[in-house]
């Protein structure tokens, strides 16, 4: 099985690259630190190819997840949100193109000692005896953490493998640390643009609407620092 990892940075956020390649490298994790498309590169014709702020589309999408207020209030995302999400499209489509099984994504906040109940620390071994998990039963996508612990889940269970639990959609409010295999990256292609939500919310919908089996690892081995106070949120800039 051959694993591609991607970390999500943003360039000028320099120091979660000097907290977390020490860590990476001593777990012994060979990473691509994705810099492309950072909020200050995206040009007009970037975003207008890429991005859409029609509430309609918006509307479609989120049809059911989202209140009537929510609609009212929609006005688009900030450059920050625009720039994770095609910074994980375009690894997406990278992947769709190459000779990988399957990849892992960490935004450059995540943490692999977060100490929560629930979790436990994270290691090179743990993320594929979990990968080899879900090879034994079919996945699209895998969950290794994030922001909250699975009390946000807890209502979604459908199933439970060993320690990976399978979710309904949606299935997801966080992407600091996530695989998909190369087969769902091709899959998903066919419905990644135009971008219009923030990252969690736009993955939520292409996970519903490619029909994908989402799991999340119980239990989780990478937690978020910017949602701990560990670090601020590069999201909260324009």
């Amino acid at each position: 099985m051959k694993t591609k990892f991607y970390v999500m940075h943003y360039k000028q956020a320099p120091e979660r690259k000097d907290i977390l390649q020490p860590k990476l490298d001593k777990m012994g994790i060979d990473v691509e630190w994705y810099t492309d498309y950072d909020q200050e590169d995206l040009t007009e014709e970037v975003i207008d190819e890429l991005y859409s702020e029609d509430l309609e589309l918006f509307r479609r999408r989120m049809d059911g997840w989202k209140t009537e207020e929510d609609y009212r209030n929609y006005k688009g995302i900030t450059k920050s949100h625009l720039s994770l999400v095609i910074k994980f499209i375009k690894c997406i489509e990278i992947i769709a193109e190459s000779d990988y099984d399957n990849v892992v994504f960490f935004e450059d906040d995540v943490v692999f000692d977060d100490g929560r109940h629930g979790f436990i620390n994270g290691s090179k071994d743990l993320i594929f005896e979990y990968i080899n998990m879900a090879e034994e039963i079919g996945w699209d996508v895998l969950f290794f953490g994030g922001a909250f612990d699975h009390g946000l889940i807890n209502n979604k269970v459908k199933g439970r493998y060993k320690n990976l639990l399978e979710v309904d959609h949606p299935s997801t409010n966080t992407t600091s640390s996530f695989a998909m295999t190369k087969q769902a990256c091709i899959k998903i292609l066919d419905t990644l643009y135009p971008v219009c939500n923030s990252v969690d919310w736009e993955f939520n919908y292409h996970f519903a609407a490619n029909d994908f089996r989402v799991f999340h690892t119980f239990p989780y081995i990478c937690g978020q620092a910017s949602t701990s106070g560990r670090c601020e949120s590069t999201l909260t800039l324009k």
